[in-house]
């Protein structure tokens, strides 16, 4: 199975084909933020979701990719379709369970280079801890 058709299968999950215990699903979900772009100039608005882990932060856009090393690996090489923060971020946008962050630019910018450089962001728990 190649990449494009791991794409298909993920665009294909159904929320309610998938079987997972209601203690994961409350436990992940409470760890999803989307990050929104507080702009009214602009049209297009990024889908951008970050997993927020105990020890590693995760970029996830929904339904194509996922920066953990269990996507590198398992799924661009096509043994797995997808990967468990692709699932959960799947659930937690299906039953509203996570939390909204609007965000300027620079901050998004700062997040995103943070967990691609560091696997974790010091400015999103900064702005999440002190709850705005």
């Amino acid at each position: 199975m190649d990449f494009r058709e791991n794409i298909v299968r993920i665009n294909e999950l159904n929320i309610n084909e998938i079987r997972v215990s209601r203690p994961s699903i409350e436990f992940f979900s409470r760890r999803f933020v989307k990050l929104v772009i507080d702009s009214d100039r602009d049209f297009w608005k990024p889908d951008i979701w970050v997993y927020t882990g105990v020890d590693k932060d995760y970029v996830v856009l929904p339904r194509l990719y996922c920066s953990c090393t269990s996507f590198a690996v398992e799924v661009i090489s096509g043994r797995k379709s997808y990967c468990k923060h692709l699932v959960y971020q799947l659930i937690s946008e299906t039953s509203g369970n996570y939390r909204v962050l609007y965000v300027d630019y620079e901050t998004l910018y700062s997040v995103l280079k943070e967990i691609m450089d560091l696997n974790i962001s010091t400015s999103l728990r900064r702005i999440l801890y002190r709850g705005g």
